[in-house]
């Protein structure tokens, strides 16, 4: 038999009307149309406004990439520059936030492989090893 330490309240599966998370002045799918739209087509007022919208979305995606403040600060930065650049090519076939996603994620992974590793000379690995090192003690000979 099931028995459970929970209060009766919380193992009710009705939703309290009290307790629903309402989001307040969110801007309608026609209003977001309308933005994109006319950034599209040129308007730097509704650009701005998509940069007002989506712009703590961006960041989060960068910050959790590469757990670089700074960093994360300039590839917001660069996203939505791309973003001017390649927003008359969004054709409407996914959500926008869907497309500004994968476009982030894009150049995030762009910017992390396109850091040099440093580069180590098997010469200078090679003359780092001591005169009295045997090859034979390493490899139990």
């Amino acid at each position: 038999m099931f028995s459970s330490t929970l209060p009766v309240s919380l193992l009710d599966s009705t939703p309290i009307p009290a307790l629903r998370c309402q989001r307040l002045a969110s801007p309608t799918k026609s209003h977001l149309d309308d933005v994109l739209v006319r950034a599209q087509a040129g308007d730097p007022d509704a650009f701005s406004q998509l940069y007002l919208l989506h712009n703590k979305r961006v960041f989060g995606i960068c910050i959790r990439m590469v757990r670089d403040f700074p960093l994360a600060e300039d590839l917001t930065q660069e996203t939505f520059l791309h973003l001017h650049r390649k927003l008359t090519s969004f054709r409407g076939e996914s959500l926008f936030t869907t497309w500004l996603h994968r476009m982030t994620f894009n150049i995030v992974l762009m910017r992390l492989l396109k850091r040099v590793l440093p580069v180590v000379s098997l010469d200078q690995m090679m003359t780092d090893i001591p005169e009295d090192y045997s090859w034979a003690r390493f490899w139990h000979l």
